[in-house]
């Protein structure tokens, strides 16, 4: 029976080691994203992973964006913007090995927010200041515009300066690409332009995921640590000190009685690890157009649309279409002052012109629907956006049922 025993606790014992050494530590390539600054010209080593149809990531500073802020290390940087049409960038690159699902990893990069960047929108040369905080997301994928999943999200980048910030992952699953993008501060009414700047990242170093104990690293030879920067914007973890060994009171012998039990001494209450207080979302979009208040409706907003369904490759809606056909139009009677435009969105199957066609198409169907039940014409537009602003990247199931949807636009709310 001892064996026995012995040989399953061996076997847990190596089944843990190589589970451990199947993690390894990873080198991103140029985390330092050197490369020639110039519009649209990427970092050497990170290629485009940003929404399809638009301009690409930049390597900066560089004046055609009156982007002049210093690089953290070396000379140049990753620049990436947000836009007010619901599109953002991103960049891609595959690891040297991947990341393993349920292990824990740990990073730094340096994030900043330029005072000034001028870039021009899709359909319009003129440039506007790209300047509002956003985040930076950091997404595990397995292959260059698969299906993706956000591993990490930064706070709010409102600050000028560079900080440092360290990102900690835990992937469900293998990753063997790994991403960096733009995006909003989420929930939010309606999209806007931002821009996040990036620079001198680490390796990624495989870490305990025990919360009690410290990350590996390695060994220190200097006699005393450097006092951390005030600037790096580090989640540090409180440690509970170990709970002191009180040694029991002698009782001389001669004083002993059987009969008389020494009180067990009660050890000093350890306080609870205090955490930094979590900044308060903002509310979220109600799930319909029924539900949307007064208050909430701005121009801008876009809300998506549920259960409006067209025959497939097809611009016919179905049936089942009605209900919220129908919601629309209470909306627009409600609100009589209010002009929207109805926005077609395709999945990632088709040729990008065939998408394009077919999403306006649809978005024609359904204003047309709303115009012969009474809504002025001059009210409502139809717009077709294709597949340039996907939700889920991909052609899985999953992707191709969300990235096809019709989205309704507040355009102007009139007096």
């Amino acid at each position: 029976m001892k064996k026995y025993i012995i040989k399953i606790f061996s076997f847990f014992v190596l089944l843990s080691y190589a589970n451990n050494f199947n993690a390894q530590n990873i080198e991103l390539n140029n985390p330092s994203f050197e490369g020639t600054p110039k519009s649209g010209k990427l970092p050497e080593g990170w290629f485009n992973r940003g929404t399809k149809g638009y301009s690409l990531p930049d390597t900066q500073p560089d004046t055609t964006f009156r982007v002049s802020k210093a690089a953290k290390h070396g000379k140049t940087y990753l620049g990436m913007v947000t836009r007010a049409d619901d599109s953002h960038e991103a960049v891609i690159q595959r690891l040297e090995s991947p990341l393993i699902g349920g292990q824990c990893y740990q990073f730094t990069c340096y994030l900043a927010r330029s005072e000034s960047y001028l870039s021009a929108t899709k359909g319009n040369s003129q440039k506007k200041q790209h300047t509002q905080p956003i985040k930076l997301q950091v997404l595990g994928a397995n292959s260059y515009r698969g299906d993706s999943m956000i591993l990490y999200q930064s706070p709010i980048i409102d600050h000028t300066n560079w900080k440092a910030y360290t990102i900690k992952l835990k992937p469900e699953q293998n990753y063997d690409y790994f991403i960096l993008q733009a995006y909003y501060v989420t929930p939010v009414l309606f999209p806007y332009i931002g821009n996040v700047l990036v620079d001198d990242c680490s390796i990624i170093e495989w870490v305990s995921c025990d919360k009690r104990s410290r990350p590996l690293a390695k060994k220190n030879t200097k006699k005393k640590k450097k006092p951390k920067t005030p600037d790096k914007e580090e989640v540090v973890q409180n440690i509970p000190p170990k709970k002191p060994k009180i040694p029991p009171t002698p009782e001389p012998e001669s004083t002993k009685d059987e009969s008389v039990k020494t009180p067990t001494p009660i050890p000093p209450k350890i306080p609870e690890p205090s955490y930094p207080p979590s900044k308060p979302e903002p509310p979220t979009l109600p799930e319909s157009l029924a539900q949307l208040e007064a208050a909430s409706i701005v121009e801008g907003l876009v809300m998506q649309v549920k259960n409006i369904n067209f025959a497939k490759t097809s611009t016919e809606l179905t049936d089942s279409s009605m209900g919220s056909l129908n919601e629309i139009y209470d909306f627009l009677n409600r609100n009589p002052e209010i002009v929207v435009e109805i926005g077609g969105h395709t999945n990632l199957l088709g040729s990008f012109d065939y998408s394009m066609q077919l999403s306006q198409q649809r978005a024609s169907s359904v204003v047309r629907y709303l115009i012969d039940k009474g809504i002025d014409k001059k009210r409502i537009a139809a717009k077709g956006y294709g597949q340039t602003l996907p939700l889920i990247e991909g052609i899985s199931n999953t992707a191709n049922q969300t990235n096809q949807r019709v989205e309704i636009k507040i355009i102007s709310i009139g007096k």
